[in-house]
C-alpha cells in the first residue's frame, strides 16, 4: 500500500528589513511587503535506515543570506563504501513516498535538480557555496527550496539506492 503524499508546508515568518534609519524615524520597512531578514530551515520527511544501521540526516550550515557566501549542506549517517556516490537533490515541491530503499522527499514533477556526484568516502558529505558557487546559482533571496541526499547503498540490497531525509530552507534577504 502506498503511503499519502504529505501535505506541502510553507514556512513564513517575519522580521525587519531595514531600508533606512534615522534617529528621529527608527527603522523603516516597505509598505506592502512581507518582511524577513535571514531566513529559515526546517527538516520535514523520512528516512529509513542504511546499510550502516544508521538514517541519512541532512542538514545546513552557514548563513542563510546567499550573498554571505557561507550556506553549506551536509548529510550524516551515511554508509561508507568505496566506489559508491551519492548527490544532493532539491526542488521547490515537497512529497514523502516510498522511492528505493527510503522515501521520495521532493516531487518530481516539479523538478528536481541535482548537484555534482561525490563519492561516499565517509558517513559525513557536504557541499558549500564556498566551494561550489555554480551549483548554487538557481537560489534566489526570499526563495524556498527542499533538499534531500540520493546515495547508492549496494550493501543494502533491496534497490541499492537510498536517500535522507528532506530539508526545507527558505533563504534570507
Amino acid at each position: 500500500m502506498q503511503s499519502p503524499l504529505a501535505p506541502a508546508f510553507l514556512c513564513l515568518f517575519a522580521a525587519s528589513i531595514s531600508l533606512a534609519q534615522s534617529p528621529a524615524r527608527g527603522p523603516q520597512t516597505l509598505p506592502g511587503t512581507l518582511p524577513m531578514v535571514g531566513g529559515s530551515g526546517s527538516s520535514y520527511c523520512t528516512a529509513l535506515p542504511n546499510s550502516s544501521g544508521a538514517s541519512a540526516h541532512i542538514s545546513h550550515s552557514g548563513s542563510l543570506t546567499l550573498a554571505d557566501g557561507s550556506f553549506q549542506l551536509s548529510c550524516s549517517g551515511l554508509p561508507v563504501q568505496p566506489g559508491a556516490h551519492g548527490v544532493f537533490t532539491f526542488g521547490q515541491t515537497q512529497m514523502n513516498t516510498p522511492f528505493g530503499n527510503g522515501y521520495l522527499c521532493i516531487q518530481p514533477l516539479g523538478g528536481i535538480y541535482r548537484m555534482a556526484a561525490q563519492p561516499l568516502s565517509n558517513s559525513t558529505i557536504t557541499r558549500g557555496i564556498a566551494e561550489a558557487p555554480a551549483q548554487f546559482q538557481l537560489f534566489q533571496p526570499a526563495s524556498t527550496w527542499n533538499f534531500q541526499f540520493w546515495y547508492r547503498d549496494v550493501a543494502a540490497g533491496g534497490s541499492n539506492f537510498n536517500l535522507s531525509d528532506g530539508l526545507s530552507v527558505q533563504f534570507g534577504v
